[in-house]
């Protein structure tokens, strides 16, 4: 009986953990009220009923009964306690193997939890870089629209746009080189280009734009324009593929 408690209270549900700030669910048995207890008030029941019956029904009471089954009674009580005391060892055994089951399915369901925890932080982790990666990566290619419509304007001697794009353009390089998705050698690139793009605002400013004639000043600013085109082009594939990646 007491076996069939131990499995029943292995076997009872798991609950999570009340504490709100725990991040990983601990589970715990809920516990049953044990069975044991009312084999304790029969058994106490049986043997005062017995005494009493024995008093009241047999002749000479209790000391006369004594006296007559004795010895018969104390052989029957040695065999029935070598039983009980070998049966009361099993089940001490049962009740450790139940109680380390036990155990072990709390150990393994509470690893079980903080695997699953650990995973969905990681995809959460990779779904929040990845977008990270498309915002940086439109930025990038906004800056490689305004570096493209300067050379644009440049074609078409629209100074005013030059000098428009050239400053936006420049504003937004210099914020991007700080972003820590950015490689070594790009924000290098990106801090050359801004440097580029300011040249090319004074080349524009300072040049002599009269009759429609470019600047002669403008061939030398035209050639770091186009590496920053490219270098924007290469950043915004690069960071595309990579947020898909994610």
């Amino acid at each position: 009986m007491e076996v069939k408690n131990a499995v029943d209270q292995s076997e009872a549900p798991l609950v999570e953990s009340a504490n709100p700030d725990s991040t990983t669910a601990i589970a715990r048995p809920i516990h049953r009220r044990p069975g044991w207890l009312l084999i304790l008030f029969l058994s106490a029941g049986m043997a005062v009923a017995f005494f009493l019956g024995v008093h009241f029904l047999y002749e000479g009471g209790v000391v006369a009964f004594a006296a007559d089954y004795a010895n018969l009674a104390g052989v029957f009580g040695l065999a029935v306690s070598a039983v009980g005391f070998f049966l009361t060892l099993w089940v001490l055994k049962e009740t450790e193997h139940v109680n380390a089951e036990a155990s072990r399915r709390i150990e393994s369901a509470v690893e079980a939890a903080q695997i699953a925890v650990k995973q969905v932080r990681e995809e959460g982790r990779r779904h929040l870089q990845g977008a990270a990666l498309r915002v940086l990566a439109a930025d990038v290619d906004a800056l490689l629209r305004l570096a493209k419509d300067a050379q644009d304007g440049i074609e078409r001697q629209l100074w005013s746009r030059v000098i428009d794009r050239c400053g936006e353009a420049k504003l937004l390089a210099i914020k991007l080189h700080h972003s820590p998705f950015l490689r070594a050698e790009e924000k290098m690139g990106l801090v050359d280009g801004s440097a580029a793009l300011a040249l090319m605002m004074n080349f524009v400013r300072e040049g002599s734009v009269e009759d429609g004639k470019r600047p002669r000043s403008l061939i030398r600013g035209r050639k770091p324009l186009g590496k920053l085109v490219d270098l924007a082009a290469n950043i915004a594939g690069r960071l595309i593929a990579e947020s898909f990646q994610s």
